[in-house]
C-alpha cells in the first residue's frame, strides 16, 4: 500500500525494486565476448538443389560392364542386385543375392554363416546386341539400362525397393525389338568353402508360369529362401517384378513373397517408386558434404550411397565385408578390421539409425534370460573361431581372442559417444566390456621387472604369444573406457582400483624406430597401429609421443605403398590423425588411381575399404575424441574451398562448418543431447553468437569450453567478418567420374 504517493509513482519504484537484481546480475554475469545473441531463425542452413548436385555424383557406363567387378549395384540392406552383361551371349544377367540367405549355425545365428548365392535373371533381346549404356542415378537409387540392338532400342529402369523386398525392372522398347525374353537360373549347386560337409548342397525347386515362376532353395541348415517373380505386361511397359525372402527355422518365405506382391501391385508402379525415391532423399538428408575434388567427392557420395543399399536399421548388419550377398560364398569372423571399417562411417555421416543391428547382434538377451551372460559367451565361442570355420568350436579358454570383442565394444563406444543413451550405456555396454576386459585381466602376469606382462592365445602360429602390441593396445584402451564410463556413471565398481594400476603398470608397447607389427597380426593390416587411431590412446597432443607416432606410420607406409588391401585408406587416417592433411590426401589420392573400380569397389574387397575411404574424408574434415570436436584439423592445403553440413560427432553433436580460399568463414555447432562442448578452431580471435549470455572459457591454443544447453546451438566465426551462413555446393570441374567410358 502506498500513502501519500500517486499510483504512478508507486507502480515506477515497485518495476524498479523488480528490475534491479536482474540488472545487477546481468551486469555481473560474463559475457561471451562477442556480445551478440542468436535467435532460432538465424541457424545455419543449406541453400542446395540436392536433386541438382547430386546428379554430378551419379556413374555413368558408356560401354556395358561385363562383370561384378565393374557392374552397377543396388539394394535396401538385405536384398541385392548387380546388372552386367554376360560376356558369353547375347544377354545381360541381372545377378541377385539376399543377406539373410545364410547357411545358420548350430545355435540359429547368420552371424558368421556362409553367405548363399540365389541365382541371375536373364534378359535375352531378339536382335543382337550393338552398344549400349548405364547410368547409376545415385539420388533416385535407380539403374537405367539403354542397350542398341540390330532392331532396334531396349531401356531398362531398375531399382531395388527402399523400404520393401521387392526388384522392379521396368522395360520399353522402340523400333523392331519386342519385349524381350526373361528367364530364371538358380544358384543350385554352389561349391561351399566350408568344411561342414553338410553345408555343400542345397535343394532347389523352381516352377516356371507364363507370367512368372517361384523358386525354393532349402539348405541343410533348415529355413527356406524363395524368389518369386511376376511380369505385368502392360501397354506402355512391361515391369518385372522379383522379390526374395528368406525364413528359418520355419518355411514361410513362398508364402512372404506372394503377401509381398499382393502389397505391391495393389499400389502400383508409380506409388510404389514415389516411396523407394522419398526414402533415398530423406537418406542423403541428413547431412553434407561438397569438396573441391570432383572425384573424392564422387567418391564419398558413391560411399554414402553403398551405406545406405547394404544397411537397415532393421536388417542383420553386415557381418561378412560382403555388400549385397551377390558376390562369391565365404565364412568369415563375426569381427575383423573389415567389419569395423564398415561401421566407422555412420557416426560422422549423422546415420545412428544404421548401427541398431549391430548394437542388437551384441546386446540382445535372450528369452527368459535375466542377463546377457549367454549371450556374451556365444559371442566369445565365434571370436575364437578358426580360420575358414563355418560352425565355431567349443569353448576353449586358452582359444579365447578376448582382443575381438574389445574391439568390437570399441566401436560400439563410438556409437554410444554419438547418440549419448546412458541407459544403453548402463545396461548394455558397461557390462560388456567390463566381461571382456577382465578376460584380458585373467591373462596378466607380474614380471621382476615391476611390469605387468600380458600372454594370449595366437590362432595364426596356434601358440600362446607375450605382450602383443594389439593386444596390450585393447587392454589399455578398455581399462581407461572403463574408468570413463564408472564416473559417467557414478558407479562404484569394486575394480576401479584394478584398472588404474593396470594403466600404471602395463607394459609399454614393443617399439623399434616405431611401433613394431605384433606377431599375430597380417603386416598389411595395421592392427599394431590401432593405439593410434582408432583408439587415440597414443596421440600427437601428448608432445611426447609424437615421434613415435610420426616414426610408426611412416615405417608402416613405407612397408605397404606397393600392397593390396588396406593400406592407402588406412594410411590415410593415419596421417590424418597426425594432423598431416596433405600426405593424407597424398594416400587417398592414390587409392583412388591404383586400388578403385570404375564402379567404385577396389580390387581386393570390393567393399570395405571404400567405406575406411569415406571415414577418411571425415578425419580430414573433423574429428572428435577425448571430448574435444576439432574442425577442419588435417585439411591439405590443395583444398582451399570446402563445406559441410550436420556431420555427427561424439557428444551428439551436429557440426557445420564452411572453408572458402583456404581461410575457415563460420562453425556451428548444435547440442542434440546436453552434453559440454568442447571446440579446437583453426582460426584465431573467434566471435562466438548464442541464443543467451553464457561464459565460454578459453582452455587451450584454439579451444574453448562452450555451455550451450540441449536444442542451443553457437555460430563462431572469425570477429570483423561478416558471413551470410549459407552453406553451398562447392563449384568442381566435371564430375561422374564413376562409371565406364569408351
Amino acid at each position: 500500500m502506498c500513502f501519500n504517493n500517486s499510483d504512478k509513482n508507486c507502480d515506477c519504484m515497485k518495476k524498479i525494486k523488480l528490475l534491479l537484481p536482474l540488472f545487477l546480475l546481468g551486469f555481473l554475469l560474463p559475457t561471451n565476448g562477442a556480445g551478440q545473441m542468436l535467435t532460432e531463425k538465424e541457424k545455419v542452413t543449406l541453400s542446395l538443389n540436392w536433386e541438382q548436385f547430386m546428379n554430378r555424383q551419379d556413374m555413368l557406363w558408356e560401354v556395358l560392364p561385363t562383370g561384378r567387378h565393374e557392374a552397377p549395384f543396388m539394394g535396401n540392406g538385405k536384398l541385392g542386385l548387380m546388372i552386367y552383361k554376360d560376356p558369353a551371349s547375347n544377354s545381360l544377367l541381372f545377378a541377385t543375392g539376399h543377406a539373410e540367405a545364410t547357411n545358420h549355425l548350430k545355435d540359429g545365428s547368420i552371424l558368421g554363416g556362409e553367405l548363399l548365392p540365389t541365382g541371375n535373371f536373364i534378359l535375352t533381346p531378339a536382335g543382337k546386341i550393338l552398344r549400349g549404356k548405364m547410368v547409376l542415378d545415385l539420388w533416385n537409387a535407380e539403374t537405367t539400362t539403354e542397350i542398341w540392338t540390330d532392331r532396334g532400342k531396349i531401356r531398362i529402369t531398375s531399382l531395388v525397393h527402399a523400404d520393401e523386398p521387392i526388384i522392379i525392372n521396368r522395360i520399353t522398347t522402340e523400333g523392331n525389338e519386342p519385349q524381350p525374353e526373361w528367364t530364371w537360373k538358380a544358384a543350385s549347386k554352389e561349391k561351399s568353402t566350408s568344411r561342414q560337409k553338410e553345408y555343400k548342397r542345397r535343394f532347389v525347386r523352381s516352377r516356371t508360369y507364363p507370367e512368372g515362376g517361384i523358386c525354393t532353395f532349402k539348405s541343410a541348415s533348415g529355413g527356406e529362401t524363395a524368389a518369386l517373380w511376376y511380369l505385368s505386361r502392360q501397354k506402355e511397359a512391361n515391369t518385372l517384378y522379383i522379390t526374395i525372402n528368406h525364413a528359418y527355422p520355419d518355411t514361410l518365405a513362398t508364402e512372404l513373397g506372394k503377401s509381398e506382391f499382393r502389397m505391391v501391385l495393389r499400389k502400383g508402379f508409380k506409388r510404389v517408386q514415389h516411396a523407394h525415391r522419398n526414402w533415398w532423399h530423406n537418406f542423403y538428408a541428413a547431412s553434407f558434404v561438397t569438396l573441391p575434388d570432383a572425384q573424392i567427392e564422387n567418391f564419398y557420395w558413391a560411399q554414402m550411397y553403398k551405406m545406405g543399399s547394404s544397411m537397415r536399421e532393421d536388417g542383420v548388419g553386415i557381418i561378412h565385408g560382403e555388400p549385397y550377398a551377390v558376390y562369391r560364398t565365404w565364412p568369415n569372423r563375426l569381427w575383423n578390421f573389415n567389419v569395423h571399417s564398415i561401421y566407422m562411417p555412420i557416426n560422422g555421416a549423422n546415420h545412428n539409425e544404421l548401427a541398431i543391428p549391430l548394437e542388437r547382434a551384441f546386446y540382445m538377451t535372450e528369452e527368459g534370460d535375466p542377463d546377457t551372460t549367454s549371450t556374451w559367451k556365444k559371442i566369445l565361442t565365434r571370436l575364437t573361431r578358426k580360420e575358414n570355420r563355418s560352425l565355431p568350436p567349443s569353448i576353449n579358454e586358452k582359444e579365447i581372442e578376448t582382443g575381438h570383442l574389445v574391439w568390437a565394444c570399441q566401436n560400439l563406444w563410438i556409437i554410444y559417444r554419438h547418440k549419448m543413451d546412458d541407459n544403453l550405456l548402463r545396461f548394455k555396454l558397461y557390462p560388456l566390456l567390463r566381461e571382456a576386459t577382465n578376460r584380458y585381466l585373467e591373462q596378466l602376469h607380474e614380471d621382476t621387472d615391476g611390469h605387468y606382462h600380458l600372454t594370449t592365445y595366437d590362432p595364426h602360429r596356434k601358440d600362446s604369444v607375450t605382450d602383443n602390441n594389439f593386444d596390450l593396445s585393447m587392454l589399455r584402451w578398455g581399462c581407461q573406457t572403463m574408468l570413463s564410463m564408472s564416473r559417467r556413471l557414478q558407479i562404484e565398481d569394486p575394480q576401479i582400483t584394478l584398472w588404474q594400476r593396470v594403466l600404471k603398470r602395463l607394459t609399454p608397447l614393443k617399439t623399434e624406430n616405431g611401433i613394431l607389427v605384433a606377431n599375430r597380426n597380417h603386416p598389411k593390416l595395421p592392427l599394431h597401429l590401432l593405439s593410434i587411431y582408432p583408439l587415440h590412446t597414443l596421440n600427437i597432443e601428448v608432445e611426447k609421443n609424437r615421434p613415435l607416432i610420426h616414426n610408426s606410420i611412416t615405417e608402416w607406409v613405407r612397408k605397404n605403398e606397393n600392397k593390396t588391401g588396406f593400406p592407402y585408406v588406412t594410411a590415410s587416417s593415419l596421417y590424418a590423425y597426425e594432423r598431416n592433411g596433405k600426405e593424407a590426401l597424398k594416400q587417398l589420392q592414390q587409392m583412388m588411381s591404383k586400388q578403385v573400380l570404375c564402379n567404385s569397389m577396389t580390387r581386393t574387397d570390393n567393399y570395405t575399404p571404400g567405406l575406411a575411404g569415406a571415414q577418411a574424408v571425415l578425419n580430414m574434415l573433423i574429428q572428435s575424441w577425448n571430448g574435444v570436436i576439432r574442425i577442419f584439423p588435417a585439411v591439405s592445403p590443395e583444398w582451399k574451398n570446402i563445406a559441410f553440413y550436420h556431420l555427427r560427432t561424439e557428444g551428439a553433436f551436429l557440426v557445420s562448418a564452411q572453408k572458402v580460399n583456404g581461410k575457415t568463414t563460420f562453425v556451428e555447432i548444435t547440442n542434440t543431447a546436453g552434453e559440454l562442448c568442447t571446440v579446437e578452431l583453426d582460426f584465431d580471435h573467434p566471435q562466438f553468437d548464442t541464443s543467451r549470455r553464457i561464459r565460454i572459457t578459453r582452455i587451450g591454443n584454439r579451444t574453448y569450453n562452450i555451455p550451450i544447453r540441449k536444442g542451443e546451438s553457437v555460430r563462431i566465426y572469425p570477429q570483423k567478418s561478416n558471413p551470410d551462413f549459407e552453406i553451398r555446393a562447392i563449384p568442381t570441374n566435371g564430375g561422374k567420374h564413376f562409371g565406364k567410358k569408351e
